[in-house]
């Protein structure tokens, strides 16, 4: 009644009397086995509701207690782990998760829970490695799934631009073992072996990436990118071409063909960008996008030109203005932030945007921060993300 009630200190204190009044029945009772579990039960009461009033030291020791009991209990040491996580001791967390991995080497809590550990300490790697175990046990894994598609993309595309194309490979074949339906993947891995001139892999994997999408107009203009950026240019412009034949007018394929040509043929870059500017000329939206497809390809001076180009047309844009901020933010132009900035604010002001308000405000921090201490932005910050 007092835990339904939410009275939970009155029902910890009489689950505990209930606990005593059953182990002093424990040495005469016929059904050992059975008051064992009861008692178990009881404890893990008791640790839940100590968790829930912020005791973790009374968790722990009822969680323990309840271990006595029932020893093998995988969800109770899984708990124990969640408390000692809770609490940041993470070289006990990960002695913890080692003698579990030992006893259950395939089981999903336990390796989910190992994921969250290594996304709390940023070593993502190691993450990602326990997000490629959990899959190959459970396939449908979303979590799993999701950090793959997103961390393991980021690190690939790391090793790439550190020319580490051959760990960059090993890692894309990985996961394309276990999620062989997401198309980046195959992107990545064809360009990471067109760096290393190996164009017959690349041809067999950017062909099975064709082969195996749904829109194929939009992926024969993004194979076509990454040959463009490796330098095999007839090849970029055969797969171009593809994409126009099937969709000459999708704004996807003229965004990723107009991109790939801006770093070698402006003239060429322009002729799609101005066809898909022109089909949205009451967006200011275009041009971001834009602009982020170059991002995202590690050409911010360039995303700095098409930004520059839709604040012409758009000199009002709030989104266009915080954009470019993020832009001077990837070069380390701070000057282009501040006069970004500046400009930002009193359209911000004027709109009663305060969202974007507290955004300067932070930005401003950020930047007295790092000119009275130095260094780049973030590098004091601390991700902490949980699986």
């Amino acid at each position: 009644a007092c835990d339904r009630n939410e009275n939970y200190d009155a029902a910890m204190e009489t689950w505990e009397q209930l606990a005593t009044v059953w182990e002093r029945q424990l040495p005469d009772t016929p059904d050992r086995d059975g008051l064992k579990q009861k008692l178990a039960l009881v404890y893990r009461r008791i640790g839940e509701l100590a968790w829930h009033l912020e005791d973790t030291y009374a968790a722990r020791s009822a969680y323990q207690k309840a271990l006595t009991y029932t020893p093998e209990d995988l969800e109770l040491r899984l708990r124990l782990v969640g408390l000692t996580l809770e609490e940041e001791d993470f070289d006990a967390v990960f002695r913890q998760l080692r003698e579990l991995r030992r006893r259950h080497p395939d089981n999903v809590r336990v390796l989910e829970i190992t994921v969250t550990a290594h996304l709390e300490i940023g070593d993502y790697p190691k993450a990602l490695q326990s997000a490629l175990d959990i899959l190959k046990l459970d396939p449908k894994h979303e979590n799993a799934r999701e950090l793959l598609r997103s961390l393991g993309g980021n690190q690939a595309k790391e090793l790439c631009e550190t020319n580490q194309q051959r760990q960059a490979v090993r890692l894309l074949q990985s996961f394309i073992q276990v999620d062989a339906t997401y198309l980046p993947f195959y992107v990545l891995l064809g360009e990471a072996l067109l760096d290393q001139d190996k164009l017959t892999e690349a041809k067999e994997v950017l062909g099975k990436c064709i082969e195996i999408a749904e829109d194929k107009a939009l992926v024969h203009a993004q194979v076509g990118k990454a040959y463009m950026y490796t330098g095999y240019f007839e090849h970029a412009e055969a797969h171009f071409k593809e994409a126009e034949g099937l969709a000459a007018e999708q704004p996807d394929v003229l965004l990723t063909i107009g991109t790939a040509y801006m770093p070698y043929d402006m003239r060429k870059a322009n002729h799609y960008l101005n066809k898909l500017i022109a089909s949205r000329p009451d967006e200011p939206e275009v041009f971001e996008e834009i602009a982020q497809e170059l991002l995202n390809a590690d050409k911010p001076e360039l995303a700095q030109q098409i930004l520059n180009r839709g604040l012409k047309v758009f000199p009002q844009s709030i989104p266009l203005l915080v954009s470019l901020i993020t832009v001077g933010v990837v070069m380390e132009n701070y000057r282009l932030v501040r006069q970004t900035a500046k400009k930002l604010r009193k359209l911000a002001t004027a709109a009663g945007d305060f969202k974007v308000l507290e955004m300067l405000s932070t930005l401003e921090m950020m930047l007295s921060f790092r000119e009275t201490f130095g260094g780049k932005f973030g590098e004091y910050e601390y991700d902490d993300e949980s699986f």
